[in-house]
């Protein structure tokens, strides 16, 4: 008694199966047949196991058919792979930036004419360094205004002298150092450009003056992270006047008047998102 084996299996290009038999069948060992469809292969297996019988039973036309060839499983279009480089590099870039607003204090004591406390906002905007780069350089960009309220200066006789000043505040700091960590210390660089006024309170002869504010500055910028996109900073800057105003009511009685160099210190909350 003659026997056929079938087999099938399961491959990503298709179906492949293979049949084979004692030497009887004279199949010649194993055949194998490829195709998209189970069914197809079955199809081409008993196609090929008759031929076999065929031969084993003498018949004559069955040496003229040629054993049928491998069936190729259809070309199959697999959806492009996205390069996970290129989606690294999408997510990077979305990181890198972080916008922002913050809120500051600027204490100033016989910098500015007017208050020495002066109150403001900004827009601030942080980068990341990307691959590749050095990880300290993080660039932090502060930009907005701060006002300082009326300070009167009393005068004898009576009276008073009213200062007051308002200014743009930028700062850029250009590192962070350590990179990453909830403390940080960066070195910046600060430019104000405002207005400061003088008027006279209750004296003879009132009159109101106003001088540029203009001034250069280092700072030296302390960051506390206290959450995701919460930041606290603190910094010390020793500041430069580059326009030196001078307010009074009589020639020889001197209120105010801008140094040449001073101090100040600063205070933020920022809400990066």
């Amino acid at each position: 008694m003659q026997s056929l084996s079938v087999h099938v299996d399961v491959t990503e290009a298709g179906y492949v199966g293979s049949i084979e038999s004692d030497s009887a069948l004279e199949l010649g060992g194993v055949r194998r047949v490829r195709g998209a469809d189970c069914g197809e292969v079955l199809d081409a297996l008993g196609f090929v196991g008759a031929l076999g019988l065929e031969r084993a039973l003498g018949d004559p036309s069955a040496e003229s058919l040629a054993t049928p060839p491998l069936v190729p499983a259809p070309a199959r279009h697999e959806p492009a792979l996205a390069d996970p480089s290129a989606e690294v590099s999408r997510e990077e870039a979305a990181r890198a930036l972080h916008v922002g607003v913050a809120g500051f204090a600027l204490l100033q004591a016989g910098l500015t004419p007017g208050a020495a406390l002066g109150l403001g906002a900004a827009a601030q905007f942080d980068w990341s360094a990307g691959r590749g780069q050095d990880p300290s350089w993080q660039p932090l960009l502060l930009a907005g205004v701060y006002f300082a309220a009326p300070e009167d200066l009393r005068v004898d006789g009576g009276g008073a002298l009213r200062l007051r000043q308002w200014s743009s505040h930028t700062v850029f700091c250009p590192w962070r150092l350590p990179a990453s960590g909830l403390l940080g210390l960066r070195p910046c660089v600060d430019f104000d450009a405002g207005r400061s006024s003088g008027e006279g309170i209750g004296v003879q002869g009132e009159t109101k003056r106003a001088s540029p504010w203009l001034s250069a500055s280092a700072e030296l910028r302390g960051e506390l992270r206290l959450g995701q996109g919460i930041e606290l900073g603190v910094s010390l800057e020793a500041v430069v006047p580059l326009w030196r105003a001078h307010f009074y009511l009589l020639p020889d009685v001197m209120r105010f008047e801008t140094p040449a160099f001073g101090f100040r210190a600063g205070s933020s909350l920022s809400l990066l998102f």
